[in-house]
């Protein structure tokens, strides 16, 4: 199911705090409470979203890096109890926020993700050494804020430059609460 392996409990020694990235693929209903597709548990620190040279990775990259399937995760019979396929984050959307210095949060490595393309073809998208952040406790999260990407194309769920938002626009968002 995605996620992450091999993990550490770690803190954010910046004093001004350190800034972490979530690909979520529906825009966040400022009149309710926030669902996990927005301000969901892993998120990426600023290199995993980052190509060589420090140059933006596009984001089917950057989704198959972090494990994260595009149109769903496969079911997992042999689970107790069975889990039942889910739908998979074509991304569109993405959030910033700054975790707070001196809180705990848990972090590790990509682990492997089962995956099926809209056919129903079965793939695996392999573990990567791209690191995963979960905060926690979400009231570290501070200044968050979201925005849409520049040229998302959904049919593709792809995007040229993941971090390149419509007009440079950020909406600010409460993820503390959640």
């Amino acid at each position: 199911r995605g996620g992450f392996s091999d993990f550490a409990v770690g803190q954010c020694n910046d004093p001004s705090g350190c800034p972490v990235y979530r690909v979520f693929d529906k825009a966040p209903d400022h009149g309710r409470r926030l669902e996990a597709s927005a301000c969901g548990h892993s998120w990426s620190p600023l290199q995993d979203l980052q190509g060589v040279n420090g140059a933006a990775k596009t984001l089917s990259k950057y989704l198959k890096d972090v494990g994260v399937c595009p149109y769903q995760y496969a079911a997992h019979p042999s689970d107790d109890p069975p889990e039942q396929a889910s739908g998979g984050n074509k991304g569109g959307y993405l959030m910033k926020c700054t975790l707070r210095a001196s809180h705990d949060f848990a972090f590790g490595q990509t682990q492997s993700a089962d995956c099926l393309k809209e056919d129903g073809t079965p793939y695996t998208l392999e573990a990567t050494a791209a690191l995963q952040i979960s905060p926690v406790d979400f009231s570290v999260l501070s200044d968050c804020s979201w925005c849409e990407m520049m040229d998302f194309d959904r049919e593709a769920a792809d995007a040229p430059n993941v971090l390149k938002c419509v007009d440079d626009a950020w909406t600010p968002i409460d993820c503390s609460s959640n």
